[in-house]
């Protein structure tokens, strides 16, 4: 088992060979050149999902709409690792307008996620899902507050 930050730094195939069936691509631990991520997703296995962080509308417009990947996950970088605000608290609005560009798209939202109301809220903008903020892998018990932010959906 590899320990610590990794996120980004497996390759499909060494994940398809795990029996896993996707991957994030340019996620906040590992983020990519515009140009590295066009390749990636050129070069990608066409059975292997694909989910794509982006952390502004303004990466949107310039290129990540145009782009091949599965599914989409917003996380603005200032509110990564926040103790006190979320997307959702923050970003709401920008949730509902990536849900409503990408309406043919499964989107996801993260950073600083970690209560129901975080996703009620990004549900209610049009998110289908979430990434989980570390405070709830770090906590005395992750898959109680795990649990908790599922009963959401």
């Amino acid at each position: 088992m590899i320990e610590g930050a990794k996120t980004g730094f497996i390759s499909p195939v060494a994940a398809k060979e795990l029996k896993i069936d996707g991957s994030i691509i340019n996620h906040s631990e590992h983020r990519l050149k515009t140009g590295t991520i066009k390749q990636i997703l050129k070069d990608w296995p066409k059975d292997f999902k694909s989910v794509l962080c982006v952390s502004s509308l303004g990466q949107i417009d310039k290129w990540a709409k145009n782009t091949t990947a599965d599914i989409v996950a917003y996380e603005p970088k200032e509110l990564i690792g926040s103790k006190d605000k979320s997307v959702a608290t923050e970003k709401s609005e920008t949730i509902k307008k990536i849900a409503e560009i990408y309406k043919d798209k499964i989107v996801l939202v993260g950073a600083g996620i970690k209560s129901v109301e975080d996703v009620k809220v990004s549900l209610k903008m049009g998110a289908k899902g979430i990434l989980i903020s570390s405070s709830i892998i770090k906590s005395q018990n992750p898959e109680e507050e795990l649990e908790k932010l599922a009963s959401a959906f």
